[in-house]
C-alpha cells in the first residue's frame, strides 16, 4: 500500500521489518525452503524499492542476496 500511495521511505521501513523476521527465521531452519523464500523474496522487494528510490546501484547489493 505504501508504495502504491508514493510513500517509498515508509515502505522501506516496511521492507525492513519483514527482512529481519524473514532472515531470523531463515538462519534458525536453513532446511525450511519456504523461510528461505520468504527472505529471498524480501531481499528482491527491498531491491526493487532501492531501485525505485535512489537507483540500481543501491539495489544491486539487494539483489544479489536474494540469489544463493
Amino acid at each position: 500500500m505504501q508504495v502504491a500511495q508514493g510513500d517509498l521511505p515508509e515502505a522501506l521501513k516496511s521492507y525492513l521489518g519483514f527482512f529481519a523476521i524473514a532472515d531470523r527465521l531463515a538462519k534458525s531452519d536453513p532446511s525450511n525452503a519456504g523461510w528461505q523464500r520468504d527472505l529471498s523474496v524480501s531481499f528482491h522487494k527491498i531491491g526493487d524499492l532501492e531501485n525505485a528510490r535512489v537507483g540500481l546501484p543501491a539495489a544491486l547489493g539487494f539483489y544479489q542476496g536474494s540469489c544463493p
